[in-house]
């Protein structure tokens, strides 16, 4: 990965992550935890963290929001393919409490 491409992706998940702070869902709350730009720049995957309330329901209700958040990246980014944004909720965070509670388990049977 070279350094323009590491950089377009920390651009474009900076900007999403203002334009989601202005979302208000309530009971839930939303994180930027990354973006995957294809090798091409045609495409980008934002992967938000949902935290409280329904994640699918958040999700969609970003998603609808989607067309603005797609414009504001159009005019920040001064690239000649602009990616075009895809949002996928993230659960690395779930995973990770799921891995910590089974090594709890572990280490508790073995005392």
């Amino acid at each position: 990965m070279t350094d323009r491409h590491i950089k377009v992706q920390e651009l474009i998940k900076e900007e999403i992550s203002k334009l989601i702070l202005r979302e208000k869902i309530e009971g839930t709350i939303l994180t930027v935890t990354g973006v995957d730009v294809s090798p091409d720049y045609k495409n980008a995957t934002v992967w938000i963290s949902v935290l409280g309330g329904n994640a699918e329901v958040s999700i969609k209700e970003l998603s609808k929001k989607l067309p603005e958040f797609q414009s504001v990246i159009n005019k920040r980014l001064s690239l000649k393919i602009v990616p075009k944004l895809t949002l996928r909720e993230d659960h690395s965070a779930e995973y990770a409490e799921k891995i910590e509670k089974l090594f709890k388990k572990i280490k508790n049977e073995d005392d």
